[in-house]
Order: C-alpha cells, then sequence, then structure tokens
C-alpha cells in the first residue's frame, strides 16, 4: 500500500513517499551519499518531486533561515524530530445577531432584484435584449414588455424600431436605446 502525504496517495512519480504524514515538522533527511539536512519541513510539491526545508541560516542569526529544496528521489530516510503539538480548539468569534439579519435582508433584496431581472414567458432573444439594456440602464419587466428608465418601452420582436418614448420623454434616451439594441445585435451577428 503506498504511503500518504497530506492524507492523499503519493503520486506514481514516487511510490513510496519518504515524507511523514504531516508537513511542518522537525525533522532530518538522509540523503543518498550520506549527506543529511535537517530543518522543517515546509512544504512537498507533487508535480517536482520537490521538498522545501526551512532551517537556521548558515550566516547565522535569530531572524535568518535558508531555504532549501530536495529532490524527494534522493531521500533515503525521514526522521521526525518532534511532533506537533495538539491543536487545542479555537474559541469561535462571537455572532452578531444584528448583523446577520442586516446581512440576510441584503441578500434577500439582492436575489429579489436578480429574479425580477428575469423575465416571465419571454423569449430568449427578449431577456437577451433585456440583458444588453440592463448593462447600462435601469430596466424592468412589464409581462412582455422591456420598460428602461420608466420612459421608454421595447416590445417584441425586440428591435431598435420597437423602442417607443412615453409622452413627454426624452429624445436622447430614446435615441441611446435604439443604438444599444443596434450596436449589441450587430454585434451578435442578429438583424437590428
Amino acid at each position: 500500500m503506498p504511503r500518504r502525504f497530506c492524507g492523499v496517495p503519493s503520486p506514481p512519480l514516487v511510490p513510496r513517499s519518504p515524507l511523514p504524514p504531516r508537513p511542518a515538522l522537525p525533522a532530518q533527511l538522509q540523503l543518498k551519499g550520506g549527506t543529511t539536512v535537517e530543518g522543517c519541513i515546509y512544504a512537498f510539491d507533487k508535480a517536482a518531486n520537490l521538498i522545501v526545508i526551512e532551517s537556521t541560516s548558515a550566516a547565522g542569526g535569530d531572524d535568518k533561515v535558508d531555504w532549501r529544496m530536495v529532490n524527494a528521489a534522493v531521500v533515503e530516510g525521514v526522521t521526525v524530530k518532534q511532533e506537533p503539538p495538539a491543536a487545542s480548539p479555537r474559541a469561535l468569534p462571537a455572532v452578531s445577531e444584528e448583523q446577520l439579519k442586516a446581512r440576510a435582508e441584503k441578500l434577500e433584496r439582492q436575489h429579489e432584484e436578480a429574479l425580477s431581472k428575469i423575465g416571465k414567458g419571454v423569449t430568449a432573444d427578449a431577456q437577451q435584449t433585456f440583458d444588453w439594456l440592463s448593462k447600462t440602464l435601469p430596466c424592468s419587466w412589464d409581462g412582455h414588455t422591456i420598460v428602461v428608465m420608466d420612459a421608454i418601452t421595447v416590445k417584441a420582436p425586440y428591435h431598435s424600431d420597437d423602442c417607443v418614448e412615453s409622452i413627454g420623454g426624452d429624445k436622447m434616451a430614446l435615441d441611446r436605446v435604439r443604438r444599444i439594441i443596434a450596436q449589441e445585435k450587430k454585434k451578435a451577428g442578429l438583424v437590428a
């Protein structure tokens, strides 16, 4: 049975992984040729088949460390110097009920807003037109009609010619909506 590293079977390149079952342990690696490397096993890169070791710096100083990358294929043995301390359960942070309620209400509003942007019983072309317009303009559905800025309506078949401004509406806004529909349909390869 192959050895396991972090609960995962060793990769096929390393049928017998020389690593202990947990990383970040003070250990001594015995390498081929009689060399030893001491330090803390920091990481194991399965793809590169490398062990990363952190050890006290050869240059000296308490705040300096050396990092060595050792090819796992040259490791003949591993001696764990010290088992890690048992992790004590940490207390969970306090949870504010007010914050939870506020977050739930915010998520509910976002969900309702997202649902309101989905037309009921409309064609895919109608929904696509609505999505194009709603990227830059406030839009809503009134049955099968797209209402833009509460002043312009777009009815089936949702072409630029199907845009109508309300009484006393803004002619520039109507032109903008028509231009957006025409440009997006052109980009999508559809007839405007």
